[in-house]
Order: C-alpha cells, then structure tokens, then sequence
C-alpha cells in the first residue's frame, strides 16, 4: 500500500520535519504529495534556529523582504546570506545540512596589537568578504590577535563545533616556512582542544614540520582556513554567559607581512 495515498498531508509534514533540512529536500523528488508535504512551513519552521527571529530583527533586512518569504526561503537566505550583527562586526548564519547555526566573529570584533596604528595595520575593503572591512597586515614583530565570544548565546545548544582561523596570503609574505601559536579557551579556563600549533603557508616545505603541525588549506569562496579546535555547546545551557577565547599569536621576534584577516569562524562540525 502506498500510505502517501492514506496519510494526509500535514501528516507527512510532521513525519520529514523530524528528519533534517537535507534529507527534506531529499524527500521532495519522492512524488508531487511529499513535495507539497516538504515546502511546508511546518517543515521548515522547525528546522530554523527557534531566535531565527532574533537574528532577522537585528541585522538590516527589510520587513517587507522578509514578509515575502516563506519558512523555507527564510531558511535559505540565512544560509546563503549570514546577517551582519554588532555593526557589522560577526556574522551569523545557518549550515545548509544540519540547521544549526554558524557564526564568524569578523576582524573588527577582534582585539589586534597594533591594529589602530597604519604602519603597522591597515582596515581595507575586498569585494568577496562578508565583511565591509578586513585587517591587512603591513608589518609586525609582534602578531597578537585576540577574541572572545558568547558561545552559549550565539550557537547552538547539543552542537559539537570547530573552530577556524580564516585569512589570506598576500605577495611576498613572511609566514612561508613558520607557524603560529593559536588556542582556544573556555568560560572554566580549560582548553577546548590543546594549544596548536599552525602553518599558515600551505606551500611550505619543511616536511617534519608539516608533519607536527596543522596547515591552513584554500576555501572554494578563495579565502584560506586553518582549524583550531573543536568545542561542545551543552544541550542545557541556558543563553547566558558561557564565553570562548580565542587567540594567535607569534612573538619571536622576526618580521611578519602579508597577512589578510577576514575573522574567527565556528562551524558544526562534520562528522
């Protein structure tokens, strides 16, 4: 028997909002009543972040834009369009697969040493950022780079998250044949994954260096990414305070240049 004949639709609905927004879209091609049963904002309503409505409110969507869409196209929008929050200082958004929320602290929100001093750094503007500035290295001896985020107040609770150090290269620059020191920490002070070690230069070529340390590795949208560590959003926790710091660092001394920073980005992370 062919029980999409017998259920009626909201049914159905209720049946393939319990699965995932990938095997939803999945469940459309099964035939024309699972793809009536799939656009339906009960779907999708679930799938949302439950403060999707938060996230809308504070960034500079229209209301009339967002009156015109329905759950589904909201849902979209947000992955393929991450809201800019804080004046424009973090992004969030949401993963295509999972509906969990993605969120990337952008160079302005960070707290750079030197960074307000244009010998040093300069804040510049590049067509393919989410972002209306980034950070653009000149020269330093001392790379300092700090971050702190309310994690239980902007991710998703029960999510296991990695974080990465997105940049770019530029020219000649210093960090071929280096690394960087990065971490990550907790509310508690404990590592959410150990101190690392980072080459941000894939190109480079000390094999046993290669070996100890992470490399940074170029993104389809063009930037570079490195990973940093994975960290867990309890299932209970409450939105409050629960903050994360993160850090990269390197302060031996040489001269480093050519360093673009686009930001911090947490993703869900792939298992």
């Amino acid at each position: 028997m062919d029980f999409t004949n017998v259920l009626p639709v909201d049914c159905i609905s209720k049946i393939i909002s319990l699965t995932s927004p990938k095997d939803a879209c999945r469940s459309a091609s099964v035939s024309s009543v699972f793809k009536t049963a799939e656009d339906s904002d009960n779907v999708w309503e679930r799938f949302l972040p439950r403060d999707y409505e938060d996230m809308i409110a504070q960034s500079s969507l229209s209301q009339s834009f967002i009156s015109s869409l329905n759950k589904k196209q909201i849902f979209f929008h947000l992955c393929d369009h991450p809201v800019l929050l804080n004046d424009g200082e973090m992004s969030l958004g949401i993963e295509k697969e999972s509906g969990k929320k993605c969120c990337m602290l952008g160079a302005k929100g960070l707290t750079i040493v030197w960074g307000d001093t244009r010998a040093y750094w300069q804040w510049i503007s590049l067509p393919d950022s989410r972002f209306n500035e980034v950070a653009k290295l000149n020269y330093v001896w001392w790379l300092d780079i700090k971050g702190r985020l309310n994690a239980n107040n902007v991710l998703s609770p029960g999510t296991l998250y990695t974080a990465f150090f997105v940049y770019r290269l530029e020219g000649e620059h210093s960090m071929r044949e280096r690394f960087v020191e990065m971490s990550v920490i907790n509310s508690e002070g404990s590592l959410s994954g150990s101190h690392r070690r980072i080459i941000l230069d894939p190109n480079s070529t000390n094999s046993m260096m290669r070996k100890r340390q992470r490399v940074g590795y170029k993104r389809e949208d063009g930037w570079m990414e490195v990973e940093i560590a994975d960290l867990f959003i309890d299932e209970h926790c409450d939105g409050g305070e629960g903050f994360t710091e993160f850090r990269l660092w390197e302060t031996n001394g040489y001269i480093k240049d050519g360093l673009i920073v686009e930001g911090f980005e947490f993703r869900p992370k792939r298992l």
